[in-house]
Order: C-alpha cells, then sequence, then structure tokens
C-alpha cells in the first residue's frame, strides 16, 4: 500500500513537471517570490521555468530585528537577479529600512541590472524611519530607460538630470505615479518632456511647484494632499487632451491654488 502511494506520488509530480511552460509561469505568478523560488528544487525543469520567470515581487514584512533582516532581503535580492537567464519585465520592492545610506549600492545595483534587462512594470515602495533625512534618490538609469512602460515610486527622492532640458525623460512610460516623493530643488524652471505618458499621479509629493510636465498624450493627471503651490501652469498644458482630472487636497497645508478658466 505504502509504495503504491509513492507511485501515485511520483506519477502526480511528473505529470506538473510535464505541464507547458506558459502554464509553469502563470502557477509561479501565484505564488510569493520565495514561494516560487523553492519550486527550482522541484526539478530541473521547473528550475529552468524559475530562472526564466520574469515577474519578482518582493513584499518584505519586517520584524523585530530590521537590521538582520534587511541584510538577508537584500542578500536574497541580488542573488536572485543575478541568477536571471531572461528579462524581468515586472519588479516590485515593498519593504523598510531602518536606514538608507547602508543599502544604496545594492538598490543602485538592482535598478542597473533592470534597466538593461527589459523592465516594463517597476514599482519602488521603500519607507525608512521618520527621523532619517535621506531618502533612496531614484537613478539616472530608469530616467532613461527605454523598456519602462508603468512606473510607481513611494518614499525616494528625484533629482532631475542635468540635461533634463535638453531631452525627454522616461521615454516609454505610459503610466507615473509619485507617492510620498520628494522633487529635489534643481529642478526649478525645467520643463519636462515625457512623450507617451497617459497617466501621472502625485500624491503627497513635495515641491511639485518648481517644474512642470509637458506630455501630449496625457489623458489622466491627479494631485491628491500635495501640501504646496498648485498653479494654472499645470493645466494649461494638457487641457486639449486631457480627459481626467483629480484634485483633492488638505486645505490647511496648501498656501495657494491659482488656476485659470480652463473648464468650460
Amino acid at each position: 500500500m505504502a509504495s503504491h502511494r509513492r507511485l501515485r506520488s511520483k506519477t502526480a509530480s511528473n505529470r506538473i513537471s510535464q505541464l507547458p511552460e506558459d502554464v509553469k509561469h502563470r502557477i509561479l505568478e501565484c505564488l510569493t517570490t520565495r514561494e516560487a523560488a523553492r519550486t527550482a528544487l522541484l526539478s530541473t525543469q521547473w528550475r529552468d521555468v524559475w530562472l526564466r520567470h520574469d515577474q519578482l515581487v518582493f513584499d518584505w514584512r519586517l520584524g523585530e530585528d530590521v537590521d538582520e533582516e534587511c541584510s538577508i532581503l537584500v542578500e536574497m535580492i541580488t542573488g536572485v537577479l543575478l541568477l536571471r537567464s531572461g528579462p524581468v519585465k515586472k519588479f516590485t520592492l515593498q519593504t523598510f529600512f531602518e536606514e538608507s545610506t547602508p543599502y544604496k549600492s545594492d538598490l543602485d545595483l538592482w535598478c542597473l541590472f533592470l534597466s538593461r534587462n527589459g523592465i516594463q512594470n517597476l514599482q519602488l515602495f521603500i519607507e525608512h524611519n521618520e527621523d532619517v533625512a535621506e531618502k533612496y534618490t531614484l537613478p539616472f538609469c530608469l530616467i532613461a530607460c527605454p523598456t519602462i512602460k508603468n512606473l510607481e515610486l513611494d518614499y525616494v527622492d528625484f533629482c532631475f538630470p542635468v540635461n533634463a532640458r535638453l531631452g525627454n525623460i522616461f521615454p516609454g512610460v505610459t503610466s507615473l505615479i509619485f507617492t510620498n516623493v520628494r522633487f529635489m530643488p534643481n529642478a526649478t524652471g525645467i520643463l519636462l518632456k515625457i512623450p507617451n505618458l497617459e497617466e501621472l499621479v502625485f500624491h503627497e509629493c513635495e515641491d511639485i511647484d518648481n517644474f512642470v510636465v509637458s506630455a501630449p498624450k496625457l489623458k489622466s493627471l491627479t494631485f491628491t494632499n500635495c501640501s504646496t503651490i498648485i498653479e494654472s501652469k499645470w493645466f494649461e498644458l494638457h487641457f486639449p487632451v486631457i480627459k481626467t482630472l483629480h484634485f483633492s487636497a488638505s486645505w490647511f497645508g496648501v498656501r495657494i491654488l491659482s488656476v485659470k478658466c480652463y473648464f468650460l
């Protein structure tokens, strides 16, 4: 009886391993990245599928020992990326770092790898302690990356490249979502050209009054709880094409709202 059960288990395992590769990828999409990595232990076939899997999600909830768990997370992500044998089309990182500086070089390395390996959908949610003055600054390799279509940033600093005035940034991006992003003062007076952008969201961002985005394909523009000056220059460029405007704010933090009558 025991040998019969083992035979049935082995037969079922073989059937799973013989599934079409696209089905295996769909199975991996339903698992966490940690669980998906364990499938590599099932067989060489699953290992090959895992190494070619193009969607990686690291949603890391830290316990009491933050420093040790951060080190484990950094080593794991670096290892997973360096083992890839194909493009990474989707990458999500949602975590908390006690400090930003010790892991900046690792974050830069991951971003550089992704920018060179076909990244299309990128989400970075990098929280820090409230007393950390310096957040992670988005590297230029992502700003200039031609393959990114959807970019969502949370708790990062955005420093505009020196040549931002001369050409386009985010050349392939269609959806751009900024949450708790601080735009550095070197943006003052810049008109940023994002040629394919269709959706632009600012949520609880700082210093968005220092620059303006020019996006001829923009369809949706959102400002929520941005405690800064919102001027009509943000709307003037976009009303000929925009279809959806969402604006909400904590009026206690907004000093000036200046909008001309473009709504009729």
